[in-house]
């Protein structure tokens, strides 16, 4: 059976591959109480919208296995205007999906990397999660989202996702769409909505970002390796190389 340090491992053996950690420094964002990167195996500092503190009392969490959160990250301001420093390598696991505007993420999160430095990104496969029955996100999606700069998720996705993850807001929309709207608008008014704002598979993930590099939308970037889903984890990985 697949446990949380068998995800943690193999992040950590992906990155491992592609930066010797005793002479880097990298950045981790969303890492929670599951570090790919712990102290004693590599230097990484940790950044998330909440503080340490925020994550132990939302996630009724052990205070000594949360990550100390160096950096608490605002959503209506780029990543790069937060942090005034360079990385080696930057950890994103499962906080992708939660974006909603990916394009201008990933070009944001390139600002914070030395010269040829990694962004690594460990995304769920919406076929083993609860996502599994919603439409994959499509390029042009990413790039309405990207176009608009949409920093916070939408009226669609926070209702796309609720059906989802919920079965008793799947069922509200059922029984009393109009009841199943007003709580969509009040999550989205309260400018706290958290959502997977996009789903994909492993392939469709890694074709729509090379399509992306290669139509020079997302530039000074290069795929340097990718992990597809195979099938005892429910995520793939993939990292891009900045070639700057």
């Amino acid at each position: 059976m697949i446990t949380r340090v068998d995800y943690q491992l193999n992040r950590l053996q992906f990155l491992k591959k592609l930066v010797n950690l005793e002479n880097s420094e990298g950045l981790e964002i969303g890492a929670c109480d599951l570090p790919t990167v712990s102290k004693g195996v590599g230097k990484c500092e940790f950044a998330d919208f909440r503080s340490a503190e925020e994550i132990v009392d939302l996630w009724n969490l052990p205070r000594e296995a949360v990550m100390p959160v160096k950096y608490i990250l605002q959503r209506d301001s780029k990543v790069h205007l937060q942090i005034d420093k360079k990385f080696d390598f930057v950890v994103l696991c499962h906080v992708i999906e939660h974006i909603p505007n990916v394009i201008g993420y990933i070009l944001d999160l390139h600002n914070l990397l030395k010269p040829g430095g990694l962004i690594i990104i460990a995304c769920p496969d919406k076929r083993i999660t609860f996502d599994a029955s919603r439409p994959s996100t499509t390029i042009e999606h990413l790039l309405d989202d990207y176009y608009n700069n949409r920093n916070y998720p939408s009226l669609e996705h926070i209702l796309e996702f609720a059906k989802a993850a919920s079965d008793d807001l799947r069922q509200k929309s059922i029984e009393s769409p109009k009841e199943f709207y007003r709580w969509g608008c009040d999550n989205f008014e309260s400018g706290l909505a958290d959502a997977h704002c996009h789903v994909w598979t492993d392939e469709e993930f890694f074709t729509q970002i090379k399509y992306l590099i290669d139509g020079d939308i997302i530039e000074g970037l290069k795929i340097v390796d990718k992990q597809y889903n195979n099938g005892a984890y429910n995520e793939f990985l993939i990292a891009l190389k900045s070639s700057e």
